[in-house]
């Protein structure tokens, strides 16, 4: 056995229990895994918010990866659930891929928000809002390809 899957197992018995409590209450993987996304929307508020602090900003940074950390949590845990809870499809399967990408680009998004924020303004925009447009290009261009090589 590799150190991954040693690992990897010490992680599933560690949620099993979590994940047969989300079996009987009736909790399905896309909700798991919109519940992830959305803590990494959160990070990168949090990092975005941190470049407009004089003081504190190094803290936040700190709360956004706690965030980021749980929100990745949440991935784990929808295939987990998908498995155990016999709740597999294949619009879960898509469903859980493209949020999986949306959610990387948008800790990164927050990362690169961060920075513009940092900085100013050019052309009288704040930075932040360049930074925002710049992800939102981002994101765009990278889901349509992947959207449509998934479908």
């Amino acid at each position: 056995m590799n150190y991954r899957d040693f690992i990897q197992k010490i992680i599933y018995y560690l949620i099993n229990p979590l994940i047969r409590g989300m079996i009987k209450v009736g909790i399905t993987p896309n909700i798991v895994t919109f519940i992830g996304f959305l803590g990494n929307m959160a990070a990168a508020g949090m990092f975005i918010y941190a470049a407009t602090l004089t003081g504190g900003r190094y803290a936040w940074i700190g709360y956004g990866g706690w965030v980021l950390i749980a929100s990745s949590l949440f991935d784990m845990m929808d295939g987990r659930l998908a498995r155990l809870g016999n709740m597999s499809s294949t619009f879960g399967a898509f469903w859980d891929s493209t949020l999986d990408r949306y959610s990387e680009l948008v800790s990164l998004g927050g990362i690169v928000g961060f920075y513009f924020g940092l900085e100013g303004e050019t052309w009288g925009l704040d930075n932040t809002v360049w930074g925002i447009l710049t992800l939102a290009a981002m994101i765009g261009s990278v889901m349509v390809s992947y959207v449509r090589a998934r479908a």
